[in-house]
């Protein structure tokens, strides 16, 4: 029996290579939940399957969603033990936990069944012992004894000076440095000499201001340190930025930002051939021979840098309104492998969304007012949030909010403004529907 109520909330424009498979599983009562799906889309999926009766009867995910979703079922079968990416990395006990926590509908059920499979008799009694039998791991602190520079970065700029003798007692009195010295008694005293030197090298960076012996960061520290930038991203953007010759575009910008770590995730590149080099060109071509030679700056290999002009050329067919399945076709190099999927593609647009405001604050002191201005950037995070182009961005000031589709439906459609389309309801059913139009009316 088909999933008929899931199936009439699916949005119509704008489908991923996701969304029509997603289509096909609703008519046989199956689905499936994942990344690739649109908020619309997963939510439906999960409204649906918490119900009594609800006519998705199996439903699947990836292990990432799996251990996030609130979807309680009476069996969870749990087929593999690894999260896969750049690196394989086999499930830590908590994250177990939280997935066959899945098992037995709450208020519903008493008990549920969650199984774990297993290819032999010895494959079947490590796993029943490491994931069944174990206990969760310890909480751990979000400081990193390892990344002591970021650590100092981080607590200077919640702080407005501090003797420079103290900075070691600032370190010990987190969380971090309590773990630390408990693990390590001899810490502060290794700790201490690595200390200075990082001190000195951050003045000598321009990070660092001192007065009367007491030390503060400069605005330029304290962009760094609001930034959320590691520290050697952080430096690895102002070189980049000092290296740029001029006129620094927010386009230019939101490229750049691909070389960072925390920007950067994972994004499938087929290492066969040299197919994927072809991303070079259309970077040169979107913005500029400066930022191609900056994206190769550090790279660990050429399929490093072709992944960062990957991503780079991504941004650029999101924010000129291209839809997603031309997106997916165009970036999946073979059915095989080196697929791009919706969630690789929001995944590139939130994450350097989110650090787009954070680099910018470091352009704007470090370049002097000569980078690209506010308004410039704040109507590029709009576009990476919405995946318009700049010229249909007030679209995005409806009474309601659309999905990516409406509003690409609207400006293919030839309306760029909200004002025209609120005057033009009336004849906008066929793009929108009736139960839209009637909630741009106001009626529901």
């Amino acid at each position: 029996m088909a999933a008929s109520n899931v199936l009439a909330q699916l949005p119509v424009h704008d489908r991923s290579t996701a969304s029509s498979n997603l289509h096909t599983a609703l008519i046989g009562g199956t689905a499936f939940h994942n990344s690739d799906l649109i908020r619309e889309e997963r939510l439906a999926v999960e409204q649906e399957f918490r119900q009594p009766q609800s006519t998705i009867r199996v439903l699947t995910a990836t292990t990432t969603v799996a251990a996030g979703i609130n979807t309680p079922a009476s069996t969870v079968i749990i087929p593999e033990t690894f999260f896969y990416g750049d690196e394989k990395r086999e499930f830590t006990v908590a994250e177990y936990k939280n997935m066959a926590g899945r098992a037995g509908r709450l208020g519903l059920s008493s008990s549920g069944r969650s199984m774990l499979l297993a290819e032999n008799a010895i494959e079947r009694d490590r796993l029943f012992c490491r994931y069944v039998q174990g206990k969760p791991e310890p909480i751990r602190s979000s400081f990193d004894a390892s990344h002591t520079e970021t650590w100092v970065l981080r607590l200077l700029s919640q702080i407005k000076q501090v003797p420079r003798k103290d900075v070691i007692h600032l370190l010990a009195s987190t969380y971090g440095g309590y773990l630390a010295s408990r693990q390590h008694p001899d810490w502060h005293k290794v700790t201490e000499p690595r200390l200075e030197e990082f001190l000195t090298k951050m003045d000598s960076l321009g990070l660092l201001e001192e007065e009367d012996e007491q030390i503060r960061l400069s605005l330029l520290g304290q962009a760094c340190g609001r930034s959320n930038f590691s520290f050697s991203s952080a430096l690895k953007l102002v070189d980049l930025l000092k290296r740029f010759p001029e006129n620094l575009s927010a386009g230019q910008l939101m490229a750049y930002l691909q070389v960072l770590p925390e920007v950067a995730g994972y994004i499938s590149v087929f290492k066969k051939g040299t197919k994927e080099s072809t991303w070079v060109r259309e970077i040169n071509a979107h913005y500029g021979h400066a930022v191609t030679t900056g994206l190769q700056r550090g790279a660990k290999d050429n399929f490093d840098y072709y992944a960062r002009c990957k991503r780079a050329a991504i941004l650029w067919d999101w924010i000129n309104g291209q839809s997603i399945e031309t997106i997916e076709k165009k970036f999946s190099t073979t059915p095989y492998a080196g697929n791009v999927g919706a969630s690789d593609i929001r995944g590139c647009a939130d994450r350097t969304r989110l650090y787009l405001q954070s680099a910018y604050d470091i352009v704007s002191i470090l370049l002097l007012g000569e980078g690209p201005d506010e308004l410039a950037i704040n109507a590029l995070l709009q576009q990476l949030e919405f995946g318009l182009p700049s010229n249909a961005l007030d679209l995005i000031n409806l009474p309601v909010n659309l999905s990516r589709g409406e509003y690409l439906a609207l400006y293919q459609a030839g309306y760029v403004t909200s004002k025209e389309v609120l005057q033009s309801l009336k004849k906008l059913s066929p793009l929108l529907g009736e139960l839209r139009i009637k909630q741009l009316m106001g009626e529901t």
